[in-house]
């Protein structure tokens, strides 16, 4: 009996033993330096709740991460193209950032992007940094898009920067979206002036 307690009392201690040395923290601390470039390759991967996780971690370190997010602004992935100048003009709206304005010019390049959500996000990343050079592909592109997605970003963020919609409602068929596009289309040829130098 003796003998089978001691093997019991071996055996728990060893398993223990085997757990412990399992659970060993092998990994450092990352620096910002070291996370945020790691943070943005990331993207590429993520999809849904995952990827607006990323870009909120990547706000958060502000300017510090603006020098990683400017060399990403022209990347292979459409993805990190987007997530870069959402992040960018996110943290020019978090505190009028001057590092962040000098992007702008990079990002009002991305309107030529061959990939139309890439496009978008580059008109919608700079209206919220005040330049609307962006909004004819808001609304040429992004209300008349086949990706029902894309028409409810456009909507947004021409009603939030103009308080207007129109009564465009992108939920519905292209007939029936046409004539806000049109309203759109003729209120910005008649209003353009106004907001950027022509």
């Amino acid at each position: 009996m003796n003998k089978l307690y001691i093997y019991v009392v071996l055996a728990i201690v060893f398993a223990g033993c085997v757990s412990s040395t399992n659970n060993v923290q092998t990994t450092t601390e990352e620096t910002s330096e070291e996370r945020i470039p790691r943070l943005i390759q990331i993207m590429h991967l993520s999809k849904g709740q995952d990827y607006w996780r990323l870009c909120q971690e990547i706000i958060d370190y502000g300017d510090e991460a603006l020098v990683h997010l400017g060399k990403n602004i022209t990347s292979f992935s459409p993805k990190v193209r987007t997530g870069c100048m959402y992040c960018i003009a996110r943290i020019y709206k978090n505190n009028q950032s001057q590092e962040a304005l000098e992007l702008k010019e990079n990002i009002y390049k991305r309107l030529e992007d061959t990939v139309d959500f890439v496009q978008l996000e580059a008109a919608a990343s700079l209206c919220d940094m005040d330049d609307y050079r962006g909004v004819p592909v808001l609304i040429g592109i992004g209300l008349r898009n086949n990706n029902m997605g894309i028409r409810f970003r456009s909507q947004q963020t021409l009603r939030s920067v103009f308080k207007m919609n129109f009564n465009y409602r992108y939920n519905v068929s292209q007939k029936d979206r046409e004539a806000g596009i049109n309203r759109w289309e003729k209120w910005w040829e008649d209003n353009k002036g106004k907001y950027v130098k022509i």
